[in-house]
């Protein structure tokens, strides 16, 4: 299936999704919430929810969005290639693109570093998107937290080469934010 065919599909099934919004909307309605929650439970712990209201010309966003799970240090090693990939494919200037694989590399492996040694399976999910020549990324793990932004704060500045991702990372990102909840750890960089 062609990229144009599977965007199609896309709009056609998005198209049926939206039919109760739509006949809301020629009814007056301005504002239509979705709404979802993600947790254990209420009564086995902690649940969390959201809530999103989309414009009522949201269409099927093109596919700028790159997804993967590591497992290992091997993964880390090899995802920068990809990622250096999906962004000069939608545009991304080859400098940028470097910097970001190269940044996720190595955050990928001081997370697995520091917190996949204590016996239990973890994961790193990476999500990377792609809008209007901006990159936004995010690292979810389940780890012990990692804050690089207080790490960089206690690097030895005349070391250029230590933590040289967490340096370009910093360098080369708008904002970074680090947050955990439900015992996983995010990392959200604006480039």
């Amino acid at each position: 299936m062609t990229k144009a065919e599977r965007m199609e599909k896309m709009r056609a099934r998005l198209a049926e999704m939206k039919e109760f919004e739509d006949r809301l909307h020629n009814e007056g309605v301005k504002y239509i919430a979705g709404v979802d929650e993600v947790g254990r439970g209420p009564l086995a712990g902690p649940v969390v929810t959201a809530a999103v209201v989309l414009p009522e010309d949201f269409d099927v966003p093109d596919d700028s969005k790159f997804l993967a799970t590591l497992s290992g240090r091997e993964d880390a090693v090899n995802i920068s290639e990809k990622i250096i990939s999906f962004c000069l494919d939608r545009g991304i200037e080859r400098r940028v693109s470097n910097h970001v694989g190269l940044a996720l590399e190595e955050m990928s492996v001081i997370i697995i570093d520091q917190g996949f040694g204590d016996g239990k399976p973890h994961s790193i999910d990476i999500k990377l998107f792609v809008k209007d020549g901006q990159i936004t990324v995010r690292l979810r793990d389940d780890c012990k937290a990692f804050n690089t932004s207080q790490r960089i704060a206690i690097m030895d500045p005349e070391d250029k080469t230590a933590n040289i991702g967490i340096r370009i990372l910093h360098s080369i990102a708008r904002n970074v934010d680090h947050y955990s909840t439900l015992d996983m750890n995010y990392l959200i960089m604006h480039i």
